[in-house]
């Protein structure tokens, strides 16, 4: 068994062998040291990226903005609101869309919600309907059924909404 008195009398610490150990000790400065630069430099790139993808989401939403205008001319062309079983679920299969994200893109890309929407489509339709002679003598909720409502009290709330008069004080006011 080999027994060392000092640091300087142990093989791997030898004067020829202090070189080696500087050297390579200066590599793995020199080395650390250009990680930690490139990964510096990578980091600032990571910033800039995440900055600018803001700027690639803006020009993403026409794509998103296209498919919404092809989905409402879609529904108006096909008056597909006036179907009362018309929902975003449906709409959604259609199209091969999740349903959340065709809702979140409705909503960012038309400042209303989808039900919104079809109810604006179909009061604009019972408008037509109520004020036009040949359906005078039709009863209101006739027409709500006609344009896609479910319910007397949904068209109700929907035509108040929108127009701020109940179905018969149109009626009355636009026909007189």
């Amino acid at each position: 068994m080999i027994l060392y008195n000092n640091i300087n009398s142990l093989p791997l610490f030898s004067n020829n062998n202090r070189y080696f150990l500087w050297i390579s000790n200066s590599l793995l400065i020199y080395y650390l040291g250009y990680l930690g630069i490139y990964y510096n430099g990578i980091f600032k790139q990571r910033v800039n990226i995440r900055k600018n993808s803001r700027i690639v989401k803006k020009e993403l939403t026409p794509k998103n903005d296209n498919k919404i205008e092809k989905i409402k001319n879609e529904i108006l062309r096909e008056k597909a609101f006036l179907n009362s079983n018309l929902n975003l679920a449906s709409i959604a299969e259609k199209h091969n869309l999740n349903e959340s994200y065709l809702s979140h893109i409705f909503n960012k890309n038309s400042n209303t919600n989808f039900s919104t929407y079809i109810n604006k489509l179909r009061v604009k339709e019972s408008k037509k309907l109520l004020v036009d002679e040949a359906f005078k003598n039709y009863d209101i909720i006739s027409i709500a059924l006609e344009s896609g409502f479910n319910s007397k009290s949904a068209f109700y709330n929907a035509f108040k909404k929108e127009t701020g008069l109940t179905p018969t004080q149109y009626r009355k006011q636009n026909l007189s």
